[in-house]
């Protein structure tokens, strides 16, 4: 985030969000102890596709224009489309 100039306060305040979350495993009978999240982002949190597309920027970015080079990113995926005159 800090490459790409996000201010330092939204970047502190992101670091707290997920600092320190707990879930556990249930299902069937069983419930696993609580455990610490250490990586991700909650399900279905908005953020998700903004953090995402920061992730993979510097997959998009390594794609050269000059050298007929493309790359989409669109949510959670990435393509990297490949044409040729020969295999």
């Amino acid at each position: 985030l800090r490459m790409h100039d996000v201010p330092l306060e939204y970047v502190k305040w992101l670091r707290v969000k997920l600092t320190g979350r707990r879930t556990t495993f249930k299902f069937d009978d069983f419930a696993s102890e609580l455990f610490l999240i250490e990586r991700g982002i909650d399900q279905g949190c908005p953020l998700s596709v903004i953090l995402y597309a920061f992730y993979n920027a510097a997959l998009i970015e390594a794609a050269n224009p000059a050298n007929e080079e493309t790359a989409e990113g669109s949510m959670d995926d990435v393509a990297i489309p490949v044409t040729g005159r020969t295999f």
